[in-house]
């Protein structure tokens, strides 16, 4: 004969075991929904990483023009000249 201990330990088994499967669902979805973060991130962070190399490129055209805009600005001999050098900067 089982003791009430036994009994209600034994009642308690399903719910424990349905309990332990709940959780176990909801971590392996927070898991999913990390890996698909990170994965996300890692096609975000080679995206950016690629728009820099580019920009990186055009670093040194972009700063020769602006250099020799700025120049011509600072060396106007002129009113026109003044003004022509500086639509660049517009």
């Amino acid at each position: 004969m089982q003791t009430a201990a036994e009994t209600a330990r034994d009642a308690l088994a399903p719910a424990k075991l349905a309990k332990a499967l709940d959780d176990m669902y909801a971590r392996e979805g927070e898991e999913f929904i990390a890996w698909e973060n990170y994965n996300a991130s890692n096609t975000e962070l080679e995206a950016r990483r690629e728009a820099y190399a580019e920009a990186e490129a055009e670093l040194p055209d972009v700063e020769e023009a602006y250099y020799t805009a700025q120049y011509n600005l600072d060396f106007a001999n002129s009113r026109d000249e003044w003004e022509a050098a500086s639509a660049a900067f517009a």
